[in-house]
C-alpha cells in the first residue's frame, strides 16, 4: 500500500477513522477531560476542512481495497497533528510509512529541518521513539497531558531497481559453495591430523 494525499472528499472517512481509533484505543488512557475535548474539537470535518483550505494542514491516508485504514496530518509549520491506524491494520508498517511521508514532505515542500509532535497520551511515546523521535527540550508542568517530541525531517529517497546480470547470480552461488566446501575440507583435514 502506498500513502496518498487526502482531499476534502476524503474528510468524512478520515474523521470517522480518527474518531474510531481514538475512542477504542486512546480515550481510556486519556488523563484529562481537557485533552479529550481538544481532540473532539480538532478532529471534525468542518475544522479540518478550514485548515486544509487555508493551506495550514495536509492529510495523508493509506487505503486497503478502497477502504481508508490509516490517516495522518501535518500542519504547515511541520507539526504532526494526527496519526491513526485501524487496530486490525496495526503492526503492518502503515504508521511508519505515514511518518516517513510527512517527514519527507516537511523537508522537501515545507523546507523544515525538524518535525514536531505532541504525543498524547504520553504512554504512546515509545512508538515515536522507535521511529526516530526524541523528547524536545522544553519545560512542561508535572503530569502534562502530552510529551513534546521532534525528529529530523528527511528527504524522500528513491532507489532505482537494477536487474542482476544473469551470470552474476550463478557465479556467486558457485563461488559461495566452493568456499563452504573448502572450509569443510580444511576442518576435516585439521580434525583428522
Amino acid at each position: 500500500m502506498r500513502e496518498q494525499r487526502l482531499t476534502a472528499e476524503h474528510l468524512p472517512m478520515a474523521v470517522q477513522l480518527a474518531r474510531g481509533v481514538f475512542d477504542r484505543c486512546l480515550r481510556p488512557m486519556m488523563r484529562s477531560a481537557e485533552s479529550v475535548r481538544y481532540f473532539e474539537e480538532y478532529v471534525t470535518e468542518e475544522h479540518l476542512l478550514m485548515l486544509m483550505e487555508q493551506g495550514r494542514l495536509m492529510l495523508w491516508g493509506i487505503f486497503d481495497q478502497g477502504r481508508l485504514v490509516a490517516v495522518s496530518g501535518m500542519q504547515s509549520e511541520g507539526h504532526i497533528t494526527m496519526l491513526y491506524v485501524l487496530p486490525v491494520c496495526q503492526r503492518r508498517g502503515y504508521g511508519k510509512q505515514l511518518l516517513r511521508a510527512m517527514k519527507s514532505y516537511a523537508k522537501d515542500s515545507l523546507e523544515r529541518a525538524v518535525v514536531t509532535v505532541n504525543v498524547m497520551p504520553p504512554e504512546v511515546n515509545m512508538y515515536f521513539r522507535q521511529n526516530g523521535f526524541r523528547v524536545s527540550n522544553c519545560l512542561l508542568p508535572m503530569n502534562a497531558p502530552f510529551v513534546p517530541m521532534q525528529a529530523k525531517a528527511a528527504a524522500e529517497v528513491h532507489y532505482e531497481v537494477k536487474p542482476i546480470p544473469e551470470g552474476w547470480f550463478i557465479g556467486t552461488l558457485v563461488g559461495g559453495l566452493g568456499l563452504c566446501m573448502m572450509a569443510v575440507l580444511t576442518y576435516m583435514i585439521s580434525y583428522f591430523m
